[in-house]
């Protein structure tokens, strides 16, 4: 039998026991994702006791802020709510469906707190600052592949469960297209910066920016917390095809739109 091409009888469905447990994951990654938030503090509390000298540095030091204040809140968002999880006594097929909420406000906290790194290389080292700009842009490409395996191990949780995955094969092509729908708005990002395009945005315009990611890094976690619930009749739905898309390019076009507004 070749890989990926197999499916479960009707009768065997559940009665294997999954090779991922979610909770297993997610009691290593939450203390990780928190420890990542208190180092953030300390790059926070260091940025504000810049005085810029220049009108020029005062607006990078006011994108540098932002960013990191958008990390430090997408860390506390996700290391809460993915310890949750841990807590869980059953892998259920909800539970994916609930990390894949929840792993969207790390995946923009990691990629702003790498951004705000680019922007502070161009302070004080601008010829390191480019690295940073591609370290955030595959940290990006990374978070979406690692988010839409959660497809088959959905699949592997609960075989048959899906109302639109058909197979493991199904579920693997599945991947490759929800990779493709989050990961080109990253690459095109990735390549504008590097042509040398970039937007300048005022200072509220900034700020409106970082609230906007904040918003996404607290509702994928807030939403995220709903999924993980358990119905009282047992029948926990699994991802949907609309959400797990519409995860995806959320967070695609959030961290190709972190990108665009780096400094050059």
């Amino acid at each position: 039998m070749n890989r990926g091409e197999w499916t479960i009888p009707t009768e065997e469905r559940g009665s294997r026991p999954p090779a991922y447990d979610l909770r297993q994951t997610v009691r290593i990654t939450a203390p990780i994702i928190g420890g990542i938030g208190g180092f953030v503090v300390t790059a926070i509390v260091l940025v504000l006791q810049k005085s810029p000298s220049q009108q020029g540095q005062a607006a990078q030091v006011q994108l540098a802020a932002g960013l990191l204040a958008l990390s430090l809140s997408g860390c506390l968002v996700g290391a809460f709510s993915l310890a949750s999880l841990a807590g869980e006594s059953k892998q259920t097929v909800n539970l994916q469906a609930a990390a894949m909420y929840m792993a969207v406000g790390p995946t923009i906290a990691i990629v702003a707190i790498l951004a705000a790194f680019h922007v502070l290389a161009k302070l004080y080292i601008p010829q390191a600052s480019d690295l940073f700009a591609a370290m955030a842009a595959m940290v990006g490409i990374a978070g979406v592949v690692y988010n839409s395996t959660g497809i088959i191990d959905e699949w592997d949780t609960s075989p048959g469960s899906s109302r639109w995955v058909r197979s493991r094969h199904h579920a693997e092509a599945w991947v490759t297209y929800l990779v493709a729908a989050g990961s080109v708005p990253v690459v095109a990002g990735g390549v504008l910066l590097a042509m040398g395009f970039t937007l300048h945005p005022s200072s509220g315009a900034v700020t409106w920016h970082m609230l906007t990611g904040m918003a996404i890094a607290v509702g994928g976690g807030v939403m995220g917390l709903f999924r993980s619930l358990h119905s009282v009749s047992g029948n926990d739905p699994g991802i949907e095809r609309w959400e797990a898309i519409g995860l995806q390019l959320v967070m695609g076009l959030y961290i190709a739109a972190l990108i665009v507004i780096l400094p050059r």
